[in-house]
């Protein structure tokens, strides 16, 4: 059952959806929030809220972390996982501690103690809306910018490059993962930097691996870190990339290089959000969006066994080719002056 309560005279974009299974906390929640002029709708559960979320597209929602059928921390992930851009504010109770900080690493903006503080709620949702628009003026600046063959350190007005410019700025936002194959030299990891930057997760960490320069036999403690007495020589606790990576941006570069034993691992991490390190017994909570890069023909190493076909499905959500240069020669001049610019 959901239910949209709106007030005379609320403003359209100022759009609101809780998730809380219990009756009368959700009935004064939205009664309250109607009266600070927010279009509300109420959900009792976690798989209604993000039915509604998908169809709707609410700017902010209040969900409770214990719920029915789907609780908030599944909500808030799958909500991530479609590349909705909404601002989810998680509602605690008592004892709830560990898993609200698993909400906010998950990309929470804020988690509340019930009972709620009304005046903190208030001043909470009005720096939200205003955080939203301030970003939706930079997305507009972003268009511009794109229109004229810039985003970020992205350059480019030929013909080969609105397309790569395009999928740069659709899946900057969101938390899907993307390949990005091109020649050596093409600027891959500028995309990735690009696709850091203009996202969520810009204020975290940006970590770029190069699997073709890790020993296989290192491969496995690297990316996943250990635990001390793993093996010989692991005399201490060592955290690995995905663990420095945790609240960012993860570049796998020249993905196929990695043997397939540990692709396997890799893509249980990527769909269950959590590692186990060698050696370890305990599983971490993860949340690292995870980009790939290759110089290669990713289909010929599908064939040839060298990377696993479900891997490069799970990653491949978006699949961004950067031109080589030669063809985009209209560039030139606009890297060169780029160029001068940054020298000089």
């Amino acid at each position: 059952m959901t239910r949209t309560i709106c007030v005379p005279g609320a403003m359209a974009e100022k759009r609101i959806l809780i998730a809380e299974d219990d009756r009368a906390t959700r009935e004064s929640w939205s009664e309250l929030l109607g009266s600070w002029g927010y279009k509300v709708e109420v959900t009792e559960d976690g798989q209604q809220a993000l039915e509604a979320a998908l169809t709707r597209k609410p700017q902010i929602v209040l969900a409770d972390l214990k719920m029915a059928r789907k609780d908030g921390l599944t909500l808030l992930r799958e909500i991530r996982e479609a590349g909705l851009d909404v601002a989810v504010v998680m509602i605690s109770g008592e004892g709830d501690i560990p898993e609200a900080v698993s909400a906010i690493k998950l990309g929470a903006y804020e988690y509340l103690r019930k009972p709620i503080d009304p005046a903190h709620l208030k001043a909470l949702l009005s720096n939200i809306m205003d955080h939203l628009s301030v970003r939706e003026e930079n997305d507009r600046l972003r268009r511009r910018l794109l229109g004229e063959g810039e985003l970020g350190p992205m350059l480019g007005r030929s013909l080969a490059m609105p397309r790569v410019l395009t999928l740069i700025h659709q899946v900057a936002p969101t938390d899907a993962s993307a390949i990005i194959t091109g020649e050596s030299g093409t600027g891959k990891e500028i995309a990735a930097k690009t696709i850091h930057a203009l996202s969520k997760r810009s204020q975290g960490p940006y970590i770029a691996v190069n699997c073709a320069a890790i020993p296989e036999t290192l491969m496995e403690s690297e990316l996943f870190g250990h635990e001390r007495g793993a093996f010989t020589g692991a005399d201490r606790r060592r955290d690995g990339y995905f663990e420095w990576a945790d609240g960012g941006t993860l570049l796998l570069d020249e993905i196929s290089e990695m043997k397939v034993e540990l692709q396997a691992k890799l893509l249980r991490v990527i769909e269950e959000h959590k590692l186990r390190r060698v050696g370890g017994s305990t599983e971490l909570p993860l949340n690292v969006r995870v980009l790939a890069a290759s110089n290669r023909p990713l289909d010929r190493a599908i064939r040839e066994g060298r990377l696993r076909e479900d891997l490069y499905y799970r990653l491949n959500v978006f699949s961004i080719e950067i031109p080589p240069l030669r063809e985009r020669q209209e560039d030139v001049p606009l890297l060169v002056d780029a160029f001068i610019r940054q020298f000089a």
